[in-house]
């Protein structure tokens, strides 16, 4: 639960909201009049971010766009700010695509998810996006740099700006933080180049209105959650979602929305007897991980947890492995015709 699901709450703290969304207007103005002078990288920029906070797909579509390009051979890189991670004021490299070099206490979960995922593409962490781009630039030569939850990174320039936003974000009730899950005025949306409506069924068309209503341009798509299997965390295997039916589970959930991840579980058919839920980014302890596994056969983490587990399971453990899939070819028509020497 956040602050802005209580009413009472949400309401006592609107005055901190428009103090909130006055400073983020002056800074877009200052940037927009050019009084903050932006930077461009020698190579392609892409941008993922959301106007939310919290579980709208970002690190997923970074995921999806970054092994896609590689596998049509082109040279990516990722560049992610590495939130709460001990890296993220000074920079680092996390991956040069063949070796993980630092812990997820340094990288942050997220980006140290990306690194282990995702074989031969190099990722860096920094809050400073631009000198940490160069330095991906220099060592790696990318075609093109992905920025993992970039949005709101304007002093860096981009080619491309993608915004992921929940199928279930109310916008049209939404306040600004403090009092609602809006990083961004609505009006930010006129900025994005297209928009994709993450874990979307046919159910969810008010959403494409509001954007709509905001950004009439915008080519907005859809993209699906696919569940491909779980993920041994000692041997590395996937076994496909039958295998777990009925099996008593023990869930490990630190994510923005753990019912979602929860929901899914219990639609694959496994009997989650006890769940241990932690706000997002929380670090697991090895005393939480034992007494996680009590009555349970298994455990099962989401995969952005999976990286800050202890090593040493007490009882067999495994990760949801989740990907994301845009529902029309024409998103990717948009994203090769914005590559070097795209078409469309």
């Amino acid at each position: 639960m956040h602050p802005w699901d209580h009413p009472l709450i949400s309401a006592l703290l609107h005055p901190a909201a428009l103090l909130y969304g006055g400073v983020v207007r002056v800074r877009e103005t200052l940037y927009e009049r050019g009084v903050f002078q932006r930077k461009k990288l020698p190579c392609k920029v892409f941008s993922v971010g959301s106007i939310t906070v919290g579980g709208s797909g970002k690190t997923p579509m970074v995921a999806l766009l970054a092994d896609t390009l590689r596998g049509r051979g082109h040279r990516v890189a990722i560049l992610s700010r590495g939130y709460k991670g001990s890296c993220e004021r000074t920079g680092a490299l996390i991956s040069d695509g063949e070796r993980i070099l630092l812990p997820p206490e340094a990288s942050g979960d997220e980006p140290q998810m990306l690194a282990r995922r995702l074989k031969g593409i190099p990722l860096a962490v920094g809050a400073d996006r631009f000198r940490m781009g160069l330095e991906l630039w220099e060592r790696f030569k990318p075609e093109l740099i992905i920025l993992d939850d970039g949005f709101q990174h304007l002093r860096l320039l981009r080619d491309l700006d993608i915004v992921v936003l929940d199928a279930d974000t109310d916008l049209s009730r939404a306040r600004l933080l403090p009092a609602g899950p809006l990083r961004e005025p609505l009006s930010s949306l006129r900025r994005a180049d297209l928009v994709v409506i993450t874990y979307w069924d046919s159910a969810n068309s008010g959403l494409e209105e509001t954007i709509h209503g905001i950004n009439p341009e915008v080519p907005v798509f859809h993209a699906i959650a696919k569940y491909k299997g779980f993920i041994g965390l000692e041997d590395g295997e996937l076994r496909p979602p039958a295998e777990f039916r009925g099996v008593k589970a023990s869930v490990l959930c630190a994510v923005a929305k753990p019912q979602r991840f929860i929901q899914v579980l219990e639609e694959m058919g496994l009997d989650v007897v006890h769940k241990v839920i932690r706000p997002d980014h929380h670090l697991w302890t090895e005393e939480e991980f034992v007494r996680a596994s009590v009555r349970a056969e298994v455990v099962i983490a989401t995969e952005k947890d999976a990286v800050k587990l202890p090593s040493t399971p007490p009882i067999p453990c495994y990760v949801l492995r989740m990907d994301l899939q845009v529902v029309e070819e024409g998103f990717w028509r948009m994203i090769y015709k914005e590559l070097p020497g795209g078409t469309g």
